[in-house]
């Protein structure tokens, strides 16, 4: 509404009428102060709210896991009104502790760190996972080489080289694993053997020549293809990550991130927006409980990634 003609004219700074037709002159130390005042008590408040950290395994180059789960903690921060951090970590290992150690709050995880973290800790609450592209909430493991290798199917990989993820990673190495026990071929069969953390870093050796074969997840692999990547084999397919609430979190926090991603509409107003993010998450979410890794689970125990829970714990 407009200010009516004459009333900043005839109102002193102070609130007192001033004579008509007198302006008196403002005081710019008043307004300055009430202004830095009113910035402090703003800052303050910004500084006091709690950060929520947001963890994610190192799947992907830091720069690339930024780029696709940035995005995701802008949505949340909307949705819920608090304030999120990405938390990277170099290692699985490092991951699945802090996850464990509360020093995480939330995160996207592999289902193996999940399987780990919960078999060493417990007390976490899987939440949602990706639908993935097929919309079916799952993904593959997929073992790569370059053209030039002549390795054909998984039996030429003997007397190989050969490039694995973490051994918590469950595209990177369960699966792939898996995959070659059971063409008959045991890890001492292979000429090297080397573990190199992320997918992007997998993928990026075996192009430039460095190893022969390597592991990766399927969306990685496609990713390369048109690199000069080729993939030999693809896995069979197991449920996809799980976002993943910590350890003894205030169940309010635990249903207001609940909630804000249970509204997403993947076919509707958030379908651009859901688009920027990790693909495995691109096309939506769906519930996801412990009971769905069951069957990932018993094949990580048998390769002994699950630590027992400690008493002290």
């Amino acid at each position: 509404m407009p200010v009516p003609a004459g009333v900043l004219a005839s109102t002193g700074p102070d609130g007192a009428a001033s004579p008509a037709g007198h302006r008196r002159a403002p005081r710019p130390s008043r307004w300055i102060g009430a202004a830095i005042a009113l910035l402090a008590i703003s800052t303050t408040a910004w500084a006091a709210e709690p950060v929520l950290k947001f963890g994610v395994d190192p799947r992907y180059s830091p720069r690339e896991l930024f780029e696709r789960y940035q995005p995701l903690l802008e949505y949340l921060r909307e949705a819920t009104g608090w304030r999120f951090e990405l938390h990277l970590t170099k290692t699985y290992e490092e991951g699945i502790r802090d996850l464990g150690n509360g020093v995480v709050h939330f995160g996207s995880y592999g289902a193996v760190s999940y399987l780990a973290a919960q078999a060493r800790y417990g007390g976490l609450q899987p939440m949602f996972r990706g639908v993935g592209r097929e919309a079916n909430g799952l993904y593959r493991a997929a073992i790569v080489t370059r053209e030039e290798r002549g390795i054909r199917d998984l039996k030429d990989l003997r007397g190989r080289s050969f490039a694995f993820g973490s051994r918590f990673s469950t595209q990177g190495y369960v699966l792939p694993r898996a995959m070659l026990e059971r063409a008959g071929i045991r890890l001492s069969d292979l000429n090297a053997v080397i573990h190199l953390g992320s997918h992007t870093s997998v993928a990026r050796e075996i192009l430039l020549g460095h190893y022969d074969a390597g592991a990766v997840s399927e969306i990685k692999a496609r990713e390369y293809e048109e690199l000069g990547l080729r993939i030999i084999a693809i896995s069979e397919a197991v449920p996809s990550s799980p976002i993943v609430a910590g350890r003894g979190l205030d169940p309010k926090l635990v249903e207001g991130v609940r909630g804000a991603l249970r509204s997403l509409e993947a076919d509707g107003k958030h379908r651009a927006l859901l688009r920027s993010w990790d693909p495995e998450l691109a096309y939506g979410l769906i519930a996801a409980r412990d009971a769905d890794y069951a069957g990932l689970r018993e094949l990580v125990r048998r390769f002994g990634l699950l630590e027992p829970r400690e008493s002290s714990r």
